[in-house]
């Protein structure tokens, strides 16, 4: 019944969000400012987000599709660079990597409770079957 709490996989899926919630209320603390705390966390906690999403498709659907998600991503980073240079003339190298990262923070958020809606669905399932 508590597999879960000496399970490596499962502190795994978790830590992103032990991440984003110790830097927010580290750098909170820090700053004073509640909108850079939650910008600050959410740049710390992506990496963790895509390492959790790879063990999360690999946990619930069987196999990664990691490579496809990366390859959409570098997609969308040339589609930020190529309006960042038509719309001002000039790259902004550190603009057009923040605007990315947050991209890959808000898609790999969604993809995270995407998987772990569908890992809910499948152990109910399992369950009840």
């Amino acid at each position: 019944m508590l597999n879960w709490i000496t399970d490596p996989a499962a502190w795994l899926i978790i830590l992103p969000i032990i991440v984003f919630i110790a830097a927010h209320l580290i750098i909170k603390r820090m700053t004073h400012k509640k909108q850079k705390s939650i910008k600050l966390a959410a740049d710390i906690s992506t990496f963790f987000f895509i390492l959790a999403d790879h063990l999360f498709m690999l946990l619930v659907l069987g196999r990664s599709y990691l490579l496809y998600i990366l390859l959409g991503l570098f997609i969308i980073g040339i589609v930020l660079v190529s309006v960042q240079a038509t719309r001002e003339g000039e790259l902004h190298f550190g603009k057009v990597l923040r605007g990315f990262w947050r991209i890959c923070f808000i898609t790999f958020v969604l993809l995270y409770l995407v998987l772990f809606i569908i890992g809910v669905i499948q152990s109910i399932l399992t369950l009840v079957a």
